[in-house]
């Protein structure tokens, strides 16, 4: 009982080691970019990709497939029951450039493989800058025909593939995690240093959507919104010719509370030990 207070004390440090572990292992990061009077739910990872395939025939919703990363290994071969098709990873890049071909290829090459190879470069320190590349064979499950095409992040003509009858649309992207709810971006301000064009502060006035909920938020800088384990700031923006675009960074951290419950807990330990010490510096001061 005397020691009850060092107890609670390293109940606290360990309370936060633990939540140091859980941030460390278990927490992500992304953007959220809306532009003006649009509305998003998910979040783009600035790290993981993803290939994606779109079957547009449906009017009413889109098909996607999409596969993660983890499966874009050179030599690596997808086969799925969901995949009406099979793939076959020739390259994957982290970083790389276009270069314009010498020679013309097969005609099995298609779009940017036909007329470009995709050449690795080293990695950029800024993870942004890094251009991941691409190169797959598509087949038909039966063996009769495959195509090769090349993809890398951030290509502005889109790619169509056609296989089993069916038209595809077929791009690399950053991943995207889907949020359960959904931010529409009303008016984003920005204010300039005086005689500048230097922005000073920027805001997003944001409307929160969770199913029946509606709820306006104003997130500014060092103001986040924190939603269900997921804190937004207000990063950056970008100026278009009629709407701006807000940037937010995205943090999805398990662990947020922990501090502060360590921190109560080494206080209130401390707090209760030197309670605890009090009578007896009272005794020894009494009996000098």
């Amino acid at each position: 009982f005397k020691k009850i207070g060092i107890v609670i004390t390293h109940l606290g440090v360990i309370l936060l080691l633990i939540g140091g572990g859980i941030t460390a292992w278990f927490s992500s990061e992304g953007n959220m970019i809306i532009e003006e009077g649009e509305t998003s739910n998910y979040i783009i990872d600035l790290f993981s990709k993803e290939l994606i395939f779109i079957n547009s025939e449906d009017l009413e919703y889109d098909e996607i497939i999409v596969i993660d990363d983890k499966l874009l290994k050179a030599g690596n071969q997808i086969l799925n029951n969901k995949i009406p098709f099979g793939i076959r990873i020739i390259d994957y890049h982290l970083n790389c450039e276009p270069i314009k071909r010498v020679n013309i290829p097969h005609d099995n090459y298609k779009g940017l493989a036909r007329n470009f190879h995709l050449r690795e470069l080293p990695l950029e320190k800024d993870i942004e800058m890094n251009r991941t590349g691409i190169t797959f064979e598509v087949y038909s499950l039966d063996g009769k025909s495959y195509n090769i095409y090349s993809l890398f992040l951030g290509q502005q003509i889109n790619q169509t593939l056609k296989i089993n009858d069916r038209d595809y649309s077929v791009a690399i992207r950053r991943k995207r995690t889907y949020l359960p709810f959904s931010l529409k971006l009303n008016k984003f301000k920005k204010v300039l240093h005086p005689g500048t064009q230097i922005a000073k502060s920027f805001s997003s006035d944001i409307l929160l959507l969770d199913e029946d909920i509606a709820r306006p938020v104003l997130i500014k800088m060092n103001e986040p919104l924190r939603y269900m384990n997921y804190t937004f700031y207000q990063s950056s923006f970008s100026e278009g010719a009629n709407r701006d675009t807000s940037i937010l960074a995205v943090v999805k951290n398990y662990g947020r509370l922990f501090p502060y419950i360590s921190s109560l807990t080494i206080s209130l330990g401390l707090l209760i030990h030197m309670l605890l010490r009090f009578p007896s510096i009272f005794r020894r001061k009494k009996g000098n």
